[in-house]
This record gives C-alpha cells, structure tokens and sequence, in this order.
C-alpha cells in the first residue's frame, strides 16, 4: 500500500527543482551565489580561529587562575594544619576541571565551526559548477 502524501511531497521537489534550475539558468544568479558562498566562507574561517583563540585564552586563564588559587590554599594550609593537604589537593583537581572544561567548549566551537565551513565550501563548489 502506497503511503499517502507522496504525491505532493514529489511536487514540491520538482517545483523547487524548476524554481532552482530556473535561477541558476541566468548567469548573474550563479555568480551571484558564488559571491556570496565565498563570503560565507570567509565569514565561517573567521569564526574558526576566532573559536581558536577562544579556546586557547580560556584554557590559559583558567590554569592561571587554578595556580593562583592552588598556591594561595596550599600557603593557608600550612597555617591550617591538619585537613588543608586535602583542600589544596581539592582547589588543584578543581582548576584542571574548570581547566579542561573550557578546553571542551572551546573544541565544541571549533568543531561546530569547521563544519560549518566544510559545508560551506562544499556549497561554493556546487554553484562554481
């Protein structure tokens, strides 16, 4: 049994089909489209090494933070005696925490960002064909 509605969805792909065959037809639409999908290139590239950046500055300032906040603990612990061995233990496993979570936001970005100019790229080919 045939499912319904696969008539009109066959429709729809051939009027978008036509609709993009005729806009392509002209040669000012495709230059167009390819002017646009280097810009859109650009602007992806952009937002990769701006992600980059990102990730290498947060990464940075959070190990920094992380030291200061180690040696700041483990100073107090001397003073403190008994439990402070564990809370600088504690602050240190914390830094590289918040460390590395930065570092997985940062490649997070920087994956979703390659992709986008991977599919960027891929777009620019088709419409240079």
């Amino acid at each position: 049994m045939a499912k319904k509605g696969r008539f009109f969805l066959g429709t729809l792909l051939g009027i978008g089909a036509g609709a993009a065959g005729v806009f392509f037809s002209d040669k000012k639409n495709r230059d167009k489209v390819a002017r646009e999908g280097k810009k859109a290139l650009k602007r992806a590239e952009e937002e990769v090494n701006k992600a980059k950046k990102t990730l290498s500055s947060k990464s940075k300032k959070a190990q920094v933070e992380g030291k200061k906040i180690s040696t700041r603990v483990k100073s107090d612990s001397k003073k403190a005696k008994a439990g402070a061995k564990r809370v600088a233990k504690s602050a240190k496993t914390s830094a590289k925490r918040v460390a590395g979570a930065a570092k997985r936001e940062g490649k997070a970005a920087s994956a979703r960002a390659k992709r986008t100019v991977s599919a960027a790229k891929k777009s620019a080919k088709r419409v240079a064909k």
